[in-house]
């Protein structure tokens, strides 16, 4: 209901009134959305409706969202990169001060260099090359 909708009626406005229009209105509408809710096949996330009920453009709170999971996932893969980097060092380290395990310290990993959106399982001595997974 706006303003206007209070006024007192006038001769054009129909006989529940503008507040009773509205109203009536508003329910035709709401069964009209409750009828086609089995239609949508799609789940829309509670933020986007919370965002929308908010007057708040959910367009706005998607970008943010992907923002953060994008600086997450660099977040997560430098650190990965680490930890391959680590484990290079180390297996040198090992190979230089216990040649004897060498065989033994070139296991399967992870190749994080890799950018083409699969990870691909690296090979050992112990078996071939394998498809990414």
């Amino acid at each position: 209901a706006v303003a206007a909708d209070v006024q007192p009626d006038g001769p054009d406005d129909p006989p529940e009134g503008r507040v009773g229009k509205t109203v009536n209105e508003v329910i035709r509408l709401l069964a009209q959305l409750d009828e086609q809710k089995d239609d949508v096949e799609q789940n829309i996330p509670k933020d986007v409706l919370d965002d929308i009920d908010n007057n708040r453009n959910p367009n706005r709170s998607a970008k943010a969202r992907v923002e953060n999971t994008a600086v997450q996932n660099q977040f997560v893969h430098s650190q990965l990169l680490a930890v391959q980097s680590y484990r290079g060092f180390l297996r040198e380290a090992l190979v230089e001060n216990f040649p004897d395990m060498a065989p033994f310290l070139d296991e399967t990993r992870i190749d994080l260099t890799k950018h083409s959106g699969d990870v691909v399982r690296m090979h050992s001595h112990f078996e071939g090359p394998t498809q990414p997974f």
